[in-house]
């Protein structure tokens, strides 16, 4: 679902793969796996830049409701069992990125240098 919404968002097959971290050929194949599966074509490929197909609009319109209660769950149980939750961003110029980026480390309890790397990785 993730894939779909990428492609999507991008309209570029090559910039969701690199967005959702993994290679065009493999992303590629998995919503063709997915179309082959549903039996209906979610994306015009003969268009630049791809574009959704109407069923395709309606897969991907349910596929964003199916993302977002999931990490609605996900929130649910790490509030549950204590966890800090949420979603930070932020935006940094690279002449103060190693700064504004590795400073964090230094100041954060040992609970929260988890949270700290998945953020930093997610803006590398």
């Amino acid at each position: 679902m993730e894939y779909i919404v990428a492609v999507d968002k991008y309209r570029h097959f090559a910039k969701a793969a690199e967005s959702c971290g993994i290679s065009q050929s493999t992303l590629s194949s998995l919503v063709q796996k997915l179309e082959n599966e549903l039996d209906v074509a979610i994306f015009d490929r003969t268009c630049h830049p791809v574009r959704p197909t109407a069923v395709g609009e309606e897969i991907i319109s349910r596929a964003k409701l199916l993302l977002f209660n999931a990490a609605q769950v996900k929130e649910l149980v790490a509030t549950r069992k204590g966890e800090s939750v949420g979603k930070v961003s932020f935006g940094i110029t690279s002449t103060v990125a190693p700064i504004a980026v590795f400073s964090p480390f230094a100041i954060a309890e040992e609970g929260d240098k988890r949270f700290m790397k998945q953020a930093v990785w997610k803006l590398l």
